[in-house]
């Protein structure tokens, strides 16, 4: 199977393809295991927490096929299954009389800081990808947008710069917005 697009990918696993779902657990399955292994600090669950996402991926692609980008399903997945985990293990060691202890000693990383082990790979892929869309916007549109980001000005300001009116100036700002939030979502789908 040649390369195929995100999309492509999602459909011909809603279609039940296995050759489509092989590449993408071979495609994922490692940065997967290392993902959960940051939250549970533990190899094996991580492996089987993975494991377990994709066989509810395969036993579900047909009742309840992947919305989002394959990539940031199978991370909010594991990253949910994880945290899971982490939350059983606590609480088969803290005691009733204290229920502050998960709020007082948490261990859990929190995504994308720092600490996190991908935290600069994803946020790298996330302004590659903004990148992209900010030079794909038409002209007008890109210009006024990299004005109000790159020399903070305001509207007005933009407005007499480019003689225009400050409505053509929030109506391609407001463009702008729209295409990032439409191109960037399955990113920021990660974030939240």
């Amino acid at each position: 199977m040649g390369m195929k697009s995100d999309t492509e990918l999602v459909q011909l696993l809603k279609e039940g393809d296995e050759k489509a779902f092989e590449l993408i657990f071979h495609q994922f399955f490692d940065g997967l295991c290392l993902f959960s292994k940051s939250i549970t600090k533990n190899h094996d669950i991580s492996q089987e927490i993975v494991e377990e996402v994709f066989v509810t991926v395969w036993a579900n692609c047909k009742i309840n096929p992947v919305v989002t980008s394959i990539k940031s399903y199978l991370y909010q997945s594991v990253y949910n299954n994880s945290l899971k985990y982490v939350s059983r293990q606590h609480k088969k060691h803290i005691s009733m009389d204290d229920p502050d202890y998960l709020v007082n000693n948490r261990n859990v990383i929190e995504p994308l800081t720092p600490d996190y082990p991908i935290a600069n790979l994803i946020a790298r892929e996330l302004e590659e990808k903004a990148e992209e869309v900010i030079r794909s916007l038409p002209g007008q549109c890109r210009q006024i947008y990299l004005l109000n980001r790159n020399e903070d000005l305001k509207y007005h300001e933009i407005a007499e710069r480019l003689n225009v009116t400050e409505g053509t100036v929030k109506t391609q700002m407001s463009r702008a917005f729209a295409k990032l939030r439409e191109e960037l979502k399955d990113y920021l789908y990660l974030f939240f």
